[in-house]
């Protein structure tokens, strides 16, 4: 979960995490969450997360809510597309960085 090597000073506008967090212990999920969101732009920074959001649903509704605030995050909600590449639709979950 090291991201320095992309530059201190980079901000992105979006970055898409596919698959990444699945199989991984939910508090490295959340250290990575962390810092994934000090690379997103203020404001307009958007986050998604493909398949599942375990490390999230498994606090319950409120506590993930919470946390996620706690790092600058509001949940998107989910959406669906058509995967092309596997022939298979999607789930993906969206944030959006609310603070600077």
């Amino acid at each position: 979960m090291e991201f320095s090597k992309f530059g201190s000073d980079v901000a992105y506008d979006l970055i898409y995490a596919s698959a990444v967090f699945l199989h991984m212990p939910d508090e490295l999920v959340w250290t990575g969450v962390e810092r994934l969101v000090d690379k997103l732009k203020p404001y307009e920074g958007r986050m998604f997360v493909s398949h599942n959001i375990k490390f999230c649903t498994r606090l319950g509704g409120e506590k993930c809510t919470e946390r996620l605030a706690s790092l600058g995050l509001e949940s998107l909600g989910k959406q669906t597309h058509d995967s092309l590449l596997f022939n298979h639709y999607e789930i993906w979950f969206g944030f959006r960085r609310i603070k600077g």
